[in-house]
């Protein structure tokens, strides 16, 4: 059935690519569980999960979900990752499977033909670095042209999608005034406080009222949004800089280094020099 929105309904959902790779998978064994939308095409050697529940080998897709699983590669694998977001701002996926899914290349073809040429691109401009990829420096042009690619296989996985039998999940809103909330919560500098109540006036409702309307529209309060923002941004700092943790305190508008990590802790379930330490290790 097709899945049909406004224009202005899917202008919300945010879909880009955050990492591919190919070669030997990063880690070759353990629990997998990520925030993001993952598929791998398996060039070589097999993939076992939860314990030979489940093995797929060579020429397979396999599209993961985003609870915890355990998955182990065998010593030959070689994959093509393609990590990237394609969510709604409630943090919903547009297509969130249950279990891992599998596929053979060959009932999707223009799958694996788009994953390469994106994968060619993304080496031509040296682009290829794994979990690194977003803060290299490239061109409006090089921009354009991977966004472009990636959009051509994101088509593509939409069939996958749908072969294969998975419902898309839409988020619809309607008021104007809670996107333009929305926008606010966005363009709000982080090394400044917010002001939820400015917010709010600004679009001509109570903190109350617009909480309740932009909890009805994107399934969280406009704190939960604005905090994701914040989450996001420490994760950023902590795994990929030597940034100290009392200026990243700073820079996201906390009053000092205790505030932060206890805030940041709730949200990781680590403190900040732990997921520093365990992030390194991950990309490392």
């Amino acid at each position: 059935m097709k899945a049909e929105l406004s224009y202005m309904n899917w202008r919300d959902l945010d879909a880009h690519l955050v990492w591919i790779y190919s070669g030997a998978p990063v880690l070759q064994s353990g629990r997998f569980q990520s925030r993001d939308s993952s598929a791998w095409l398996m060039l070589q050697g097999e993939l076992e999960i939860e314990g030979g529940a489940q093995t797929i080998g060579a020429g397979e897709w396999v599209f993961v979900p985003r609870k915890s699983h355990r998955r182990v590669f065998s010593s030959d694998a070689k994959i093509i990752s393609v990590k990237f977001v394609l969510s709604w701002p409630d943090g919903r996926l547009l297509f969130e499977p249950s279990q891992v899914l599998s596929m053979p290349s060959v009932q999707c073809p223009k799958l694996e033909r788009a994953v390469r040429a994106l994968l060619k691109y993304v080496k031509k401009i040296q682009l290829e670095a794994g979990n690194a990829m977003h803060a290299q420096s490239l061109s409006l042009e090089e921009y354009l042209q991977s966004k472009q690619l990636f959009e051509t296989w994101l088509m593509a996985y939409l069939e996958a999608m749908m072969a294969l039998g998975m419902d898309a999940y839409l988020s619809r809103r309607e008021d104007v005034r809670v996107v333009r909330a929305k926008r606010g919560l966005e363009q709000h500098p982080l090394h400044t406080p917010l002001d939820l109540r400015g917010i709010a006036g600004d679009v001509g409702l109570s903190l109350g009222h617009a909480d309740t309307l932009f909890h009805q529209s994107y399934g969280q309060t406009m704190r939960a949004y604005y905090d994701a923002r914040r989450y996001t941004a420490a994760c950023h700092w902590l795994s990929r800089t030597q940034m100290p943790i009392k200026e990243i305190a700073f820079n996201l508008a906390f009053k000092d280094a205790a505030t932060f990590s206890h805030w940041f802790k709730r949200h990781a379930q680590r403190a900040p020099r732990h997921y520093r330490e365990w992030a390194t290790q991950q990309i490392g």
